[in-house]
């Protein structure tokens, strides 16, 4: 079934990760000569044993700084009437206040910025 190969896939997924991080420190930590010795010849060089787990750090960092300046980006400044209103406003039907003796929940909709004014500061 679907679910008994989920749980098979996980399984193995996790076995490889625990080997992976097991080969990774004894790379980075046994020296080359006892490498060789062992018959390991062909590995990456040291310098990326300590760059891999660094640029992984800082990609977590900036990640979401550089996800927030892109959102920045892309909003409107505050004078601009977007905030407002746009072209998928829906106003509401006959433009007064929602009766609160109906016993539904209303359709969403956007109210009026002159109607949050109005009852906001009684004007």
């Amino acid at each position: 079934s679907g679910g008994a190969r989920k749980e098979v896939y996980g399984f193995v997924g996790w076995i490889t990760t625990w080997v992976a991080f097991i080969g990774y420190l004894i790379w980075a930590f046994v020296p080359d000569a006892m490498l060789k010795t062992i018959g390991i010849t062909y590995y990456p060089d040291k310098y990326w044993a300590l760059v891999i787990p660094l640029y992984c750090g800082l990609i977590y960092f900036f990640v979401p700084i550089i996800c927030c300046g892109i959102n920045l980006i892309g909003t409107e400044p505050l004078r601009s009437r977007k905030l407002i209103t746009d072209s998928y406003a829906k106003s509401l039907i006959g433009g007064g206040v929602l009766n609160p003796e109906e016993d539904t929940i209303p359709k969403i909709q956007d109210v009026d910025i002159k109607l949050v004014n109005q009852i906001l500061y009684h004007h």
